[in-house]
């Protein structure tokens, strides 16, 4: 069971084991991974776009099974906090201060979650890598106050 908290609502989430099967991804076949039921895709949807964090791609869409790029994690990263105006302007000249992702960006780069890929460049519509994604929730606990300094031993 996952519970997503926000803004003092929960919503449950029934979680079940699956075995990966072979082809996904790089994921080997007996490696062990949690999914969500099918069931509850619908009330993650509906969670996430009345709590404005997501708001879909556009003519009532959702796309749960498209690539995620860089501009929608740090505009998720952005909405959980309130949408904070931001205090510095835009740093990137491949980012449009107007568009959706403007703010959202401008406000991480200001806080030192996102920094861009050198000469200017944020990379807007790229896919976010699993390494990026990982250095943008790092800097997102730091930003928060959270406790990053514990390590674990990966390899096991």
């Amino acid at each position: 069971m996952i519970v997503i908290k926000r803004n003092g609502t929960e919503v449950d989430f029934d979680i079940e084991k699956i075995y990966a099967l072979p082809g996904n991804g790089g994921i080997a076949q007996d490696a062990e991974c949690v999914a969500i039921g099918a069931k509850d895709i619908d009330k993650i949807v509906e969670f996430a776009v009345e709590n404005g964090i997501m708001s879909g791609i556009g003519n009532g869409e959702f796309a749960p099974n498209s690539p995620t790029n860089r501009a929608m994690i740090v505009a998720i990263l952005w909405r959980l906090e309130g949408c904070p105006t931001p205090n510095n302007e835009n740093v990137f000249t491949d980012v449009n201060p107007d568009a959706w992702y403007g703010d959202a960006i401008a406000w991480a780069s200001a806080n030192g979650i996102v920094g861009g890929y050198g000469n200017g460049l944020f990379g807007v519509d790229d896919p976010v890598t699993r390494e990026q994604m990982a250095a943008f929730l790092y800097r997102y606990a730091q930003y928060k106050g959270f406790d990053v300094g514990e390590a674990a031993d990966l390899a096991q």
